[in-house]
């Protein structure tokens, strides 16, 4: 799974925080796998994804091991996979302070009427 440019891109819904993302006319949800790990796309829903800091920006769900992974822009390649929260702390509110630049993470659902 990768960005690309948005004539060639796939829709995606979430009717609500904490539920599945899925694939626009497909029974595939986004799945995680694991840590540095592109999601899969799957028919197992089970990856329930919410939106985890005030800006409201970061969509993260749980791992096989109970932790939270955010979805995250590989710069190298383009590539999304799943990381830990950057600027998130594990009760998934914000860090009081973070070194880090947390925009890698940033998404955001774009009504649509197409």
């Amino acid at each position: 799974m990768a960005l690309a440019n948005y004539n060639y891109a796939s829709r995606w819904d979430q009717h609500l925080d904490g539920s599945p993302i899925k694939l626009e006319g497909d029974a595939g949800c986004l799945s995680v796998i694991g840590d540095v790990v592109s999601p899969r796309v799957s028919e197992d829903c089970s990856s329930k994804w919410k939106i985890v800091s005030s800006s409201g920006l970061h969509f993260a769900a749980q791992d096989g091991k109970g932790e939270y992974l955010c979805l995250e822009v590989n710069a190298s390649d383009s590539r999304i996979v799943t990381k830990k929260c950057l600027c998130v702390g594990k009760d998934l509110s914000n860090l009081r302070t973070c070194a880090d630049n947390p925009q890698s993470q940033w998404f955001k659902f774009v009504p649509t009427n197409v």
